[in-house]
Parts: C-alpha cells; sequence; structure tokens
C-alpha cells in the first residue's frame, strides 16, 4: 500500500494528477492498514455473481477474515472529513471514484 502511494517521476500530465490523488490519499488517512482476503468462493461462475449467492455458500476463511476487519475498521475508523465537512457515504463514494480513475489513467 505505501509502495502505491508514492509520488511517480514526472511535472506534467498524468504525473502531476496521480502525485495529487496520492497526496490527497495520505493526507486523508494518515494512519493505513491493509488485509488480504481470500477469495469469497472458489466456483468461478458463482463467483462473478456473488451478489446472488446465498452467504452460507462463502468460504469460512473469507467470512472469518472479514468479520477480523469489520472489527478492525469498527473499532478505529473515524467520520472522514475534508476541511470542517463531515462526508456522507454518496460524497466518499464520488471522491474514490475520482481517486479510482485518476490513479488509474
Amino acid at each position: 500500500l505505501e509502495l502505491a502511494l508514492k509520488p511517480v517521476k514526472g511535472a506534467h500530465g498524468a504525473a502531476v494528477a496521480k502525485n495529487q490523488i496520492r497526496e490527497s490519499i495520505r493526507d486523508l488517512f494518515p494512519e493505513r492498514d491493509c488485509c488480504a482476503l481470500v477469495r469469497p468462493m472458489t466456483d468461478e461462475r458463482k463467483l462473478q455473481k456473488l451478489e446472488a449467492v446465498d452467504p452460507k455458500e462463502l468460504r469460512p476463511e473469507f467470512t472469518d477474515g472479514l468479520k477480523d476487519f469489520m472489527g478492525r475498521l469498527m473499532q478505529h475508523a473515524l467520520p472522514k472529513t475534508l476541511g470542517t465537512t463531515v462526508l456522507t457515504g454518496a460524497m466518499l463514494a464520488g471522491l474514490a471514484d475520482s481517486y479510482v480513475t485518476a490513479i488509474n489513467a
């Protein structure tokens, strides 16, 4: 995660945009953590339609990891703000979409 947030070389165009996004992420999330989850299931056809799968069919390793992740999230997460504005879910989703688009450009 930290490697992905390091600035890229370049002083124009995409490099500047990427570096601005990376800096914003570092500023918005000064304390970062990362966790790896196993694939929710091994059946590729069902995995492609995961939203329709009964949660009981998910791998126990996945659900255990998800419970651990959610526990850490709820224990440490504070409302995100931009300046003095508390971000709503929709606002945060819009920012995340902008960041992903800029990083992938």
